[in-house]
């Protein structure tokens, strides 16, 4: 049986990481990608040595909503610039491209959102992932898929997500502000990876689907979730509204996943079940 070959973006990311350790070496072939995505020219040489590439997961991205705003430049050059290579390079190849965007494309005001709603992105982060997703959507061997993730990196992230800041933060008794005003619904790196090499391996044509946990939270209750993971912890935590941060952002961004149920004949997780998955991956 032939192998599925997949040439990946961000192999080092939350969920590049996460594909790379739950592969099915029997039944795919991960290629990393090791260049940088915003030469065009070098993955242009790229694609002659390549073969038989089967899916692009493009997952690299600049994803820290601040410094997107602080330097433009650089989140345009690789969310957008960037994400147009990899098209060009799936146009060459002829490969499936699969690109993860990010449920902050919508506006943010009512949550609940379809994949066929329209976005209306707020941030210049969120501007980025929409103009890569416009870009994507041009080529039509292309799947977006919308998500919010949660986990740990398999190795020390410099600039710590949303879960290793809380977690980090409990296991050194430190205070903690938590926004009490942002609802998301998201899904482990793990779980997301699955669905990612499940959508790839299906048949059904998909063009944009929304991945997700089938509960909402506030981000200060899946805080307190991982907190009460931690023994011992004594600091304080206070309640904020995200407006006190300065950038705007998103407050419900939280997505439908009926069509993913379906499609993928399954019901998606509950947010408890994914933050004790994390927890059973961080204690093996």
């Amino acid at each position: 049986m032939k192998k599925i070959r997949i040439f990946l973006s961000g192999e080092n990311g939350l969920l590049g990481s996460a594909v790379l350790s739950r592969l099915d070496k029997s039944k795919c072939q991960i290629i990393p990608l090791n260049c940088d995505i915003t030469d065009q020219k070098a993955l242009s040489k790229l694609s002659e040595w390549l073969s038989d590439i089967d899916v692009i997961i493009h997952a690299a991205a600049i994803t820290d909503v601040k410094l997107c705003e602080e330097n433009q430049k650089l989140a345009y050059s690789v969310n957008v610039l960037g994400t147009r290579n990899m098209r060009m390079l799936a146009e060459k190849l002829s490969s499936k491209l699969v690109y993860i965007s990010t449920a902050s494309v919508f506006l943010g005001e009512n949550g609940d959102y379809k994949e066929s709603d329209f976005p209306y992105p707020k941030s210049y982060y969120d501007l980025t992932k929409y103009l890569g997703e416009q870009i994507v959507s041009e080529y039509e061997k292309s799947i977006i898929i919308r998500t919010n993730i949660i986990g740990v990196h398999n190795k020390k992230s410099y600039n710590p997500n949303f879960f290793e800041w809380v977690l980090q933060s409990a296991q050194s008794n430190r205070d903690m502000t938590l926004y009490n005003d942002v609802f998301i619904n998201p899904l482990s790196c793990q779980t997301l990876a699955d669905l990612v090499l499940k959508i790839i391996a299906s048949k059904k044509n998909i063009r944009v689907i929304h991945l997700g946990s089938r509960d909402r939270l506030s981000k200060a209750a899946i805080a307190k979730l991982i907190i009460s993971k931690v023994k011992g912890y004594n600091g304080t935590v206070k309640l904020a509204s995200v407006d006190a941060g300065g950038t705007q952002r998103p407050k419900n961004m939280w997505l439908n996943v009926n069509y993913a149920d379906k499609i993928l004949g399954m019901n998606m997780p509950s947010i408890s079940n994914e933050i004790d998955r994390i927890f059973e991956e961080l204690n093996k």
